[in-house]
């Protein structure tokens, strides 16, 4: 009689435009997982541990890749409409010795890591108060941000200023987009 077999799947969203090869090898109980990169770059790689309550960081070292660090290391991301939503606080630009006007960049550098077709909005804190940032492709994503708070559109791009708090807004946004 043959044995029925049991199949699962183990999606890392966002890694395949990096991934040329995987190889995997089996020791007893455990899995071991080896992953070939297509292209000669560091990849910033988080890997959470619910239970334990850590995150992980492979280490980069330029005040720019700091800022894009900080982007993804408290990132949310919503899988109906393809949107990674983070904050920033007026701390983490000091830790990062960086200033909001480097933020396009930062979420640039995180377009070119597997975000390019998605849609990334930076919710973040300065001395006039709560901003935030979007790229998005798409049209409805960005008037539905344009809609709930007066911002400039340039391109893909739009920025905002909101009079809620960095904790609310990103609550809002979560709840809405």
């Amino acid at each position: 009689m043959e044995q029925q077999k049991k199949t699962f799947a183990v999606k890392l969203k966002g890694l395949a435009p990096w991934i040329s090869q995987i190889q995997y090898e089996k020791e007893e109980a455990d899995l071991t997982l080896y992953f070939t990169l297509k292209k000669d770059t560091e990849v910033n790689v988080i890997v959470e541990d619910g239970k334990a309550k850590s995150k992980l960081l492979s280490p980069v070292t330029t005040p720019l890749a700091l800022l894009a660090q900080k982007l993804i290391s408290n990132v949310e991301y919503k899988p109906n409409s393809d949107l990674y939503i983070t904050s920033l606080q007026k701390k983490d630009f000091g830790e990062c010795n960086a200033t909001s006007l480097a933020l396009k960049s930062a979420m640039e550098e995180l377009k070119q890591y597997g975000a390019e077709e998605s849609s990334v909005l930076v919710l973040y804190e300065t001395t006039r108060g709560t901003q935030g940032l979007l790229w998005s492709k798409r049209q409805d994503i960005r008037a539905q941000v344009k809609s709930q708070n007066q911002g400039t559109e340039k391109g893909n791009w739009v920025l905002f200023q909101s009079r809620g708090t960095l904790p609310s807004l990103k609550q809002h946004f979560i709840a809405r987009l």
